[in-house]
This record gives structure tokens, C-alpha cells and sequence, in this order.
């Protein structure tokens, strides 16, 4: 979702407690007229809304209704036609048991997915990719290597 309305911090953050749960928002400013809007919620709060039978255009009114001392004033508004009507999407959560198999190494998404809110997916990726070949160049063999590699980057 976007707005019209100003949010000069790197990130805005918003919680607000409604009669069926949490729901919040990361807002942040797109260019100098537009905000991007994310909402999130659990999924129990979802369903007690009934967010999955509303239109886009009716579960775009309800956060307006939850956020509205957010928005001063302005609208929500979505550029996305999604087929199935809604504009809720559940964001895949990747969990690898192992990262390396044989000579291949998982990094990034491919390896844990972060939350797309922190907008460093690739980032993570590529200090996992600098985190490796070093102990590449530093450990015994390729399984310690890999041992090592998944050891350090999973806690992170």
C-alpha cells in the first residue's frame, strides 16, 4: 500500500491494538509525495477481521479505519490487481536444516529468509558470501568449512 502522507523517518513503525488483535505497519517514504505502507498481522487476527473474503478495496477501508490517526487525513492506496481480489499476502519463511551439501553452499533467502522489513536480504547474502570464503581459505577441508560457515552465519 501507499499513502500521501509524510514519513521522514528511515522507518515509522505502528502498532495499534484492535478488538481482534495486533496489527501493524512499517511506513517509510517512497519519493517525495508517497509513502509506502506495509500492514502486517497474525494470522488469528486476520481471520476475525475476515480480511480473506473482503475486496482489496474493503480491507484497504478497514486499515484505514485502524490507522487513521496515522494517516492524517490521507488515503491508503494500492496499485496492485491481484487476481484473488486481496492484497494480503503470507510471506514465505525459509528454515534450512543444512546449508551445504557436497560442494553447494545455501546463502541468503535461499539459506533462512530474513524479514522483509530490514530490506537487507542481499546484504546478508553477500556477508554470508564473505563469511565463507574465508573459512574456505582458513579451514582443513570443504565440510569444516561449511560446518564452520553455517555455525556462525545461522545465529546471526
Amino acid at each position: 500500500l501507499g499513502t500521501n502522507q509524510k514519513f521522514d523517518d528511515a522507518f515509522t513503525f505502528i502498532f495499534e491494538k484492535t478488538e481482534h488483535g495486533w496489527v501493524w505497519a512499517h511506513a517509510y517514504q517512497f519519493d517525495s509525495d508517497t509513502a509506502t505502507f506495509i500492514v502486517e498481522c497474525s494470522e488469528q487476527t486476520w481471520a476475525a477481521f475476515g480480511f480473506g473474503a473482503m475486496s482489496q478495496q474493503e480491507s484497504i477501508a478497514v486499515c484505514e479505519r485502524i490507522f487513521e490517526k496515522h494517516l492524517g487525513g490521507h488515503a491508503l492506496m494500492t496499485n496492485a490487481n491481484h487476481i484473488r481480489g486481496s492484497a494480503w499476502i503470507n510471506f514465505p519463511r525459509v528454515l534450512c536444516e543444512r546449508w551445504s551439501y557436497k560442494n553447494l553452499a545455501l546463502m541468503g533467502d535461499a539459506a533462512a529468509s530474513a524479514h522483509f522489513s530490514i530490506g537487507s536480504g542481499t546484504k546478508l547474502a553477500l556477508e554470508s558470501a564473505v563469511a565463507l570464503a574465508e573459512y574456505v581459505e582458513t579451514e582443513p577441508d570443504l565440510d569444516a568449512a561449511f560446518r564452520r560457515y553455517e555455525d556462525a552465519r545461522r545465529t546471526e
